[in-house]
C-alpha cells in the first residue's frame, strides 16, 4: 500500500507523518502572499476605508462593549503589530 508523507507545522518546526494514500481525499496548501511593506499604514488605511461598513469610530463609543477575536499562533497573522493599532483607535 502506498503512502504520502505530509509535513505539518509544529511550533517553530515541522513534523512529518505518513498517511495511507487511499485515506487522502485532497491536500490543501496555503498560497504565498506578498509581504506588506508598511503594515502600520495598511492597517490604518483599512480602518480609515472599511468595505461595506462605517468607520470603527462611528460604530463604537466610549461606553461600547467590544469583543476582539484573533487567530491562534498557528496562523501567520502579525497580531502583535495589528492589535495595538486597533486598540489605539478604540481608546481615542
Amino acid at each position: 500500500m502506498s503512502s504520502t508523507e505530509i509535513r505539518l507545522r509544529y511550533g517553530s518546526s515541522f513534523q512529518k507523518i505518513e498517511v495511507p494514500s487511499n485515506n487522502i481525499v485532497a491536500l490543501a496548501k496555503a498560497r504565498s502572499l506578498p509581504t506588506i511593506a508598511n503594515l502600520d499604514f495598511a492597517v490604518s488605511n483599512a480602518l480609515d476605508n472599511p468595505i461595506g461598513s462605517e468607520k470603527l469610530e462611528k460604530i463604537v463609543s466610549p461606553k461600547s462593549k467590544v469583543t476582539i477575536i484573533i487567530d491562534d499562533i498557528t496562523r501567520p497573522t502579525p497580531t502583535n503589530k495589528i492589535l495595538p493599532i486597533i486598540l489605539k483607535r478604540l481608546f481615542q
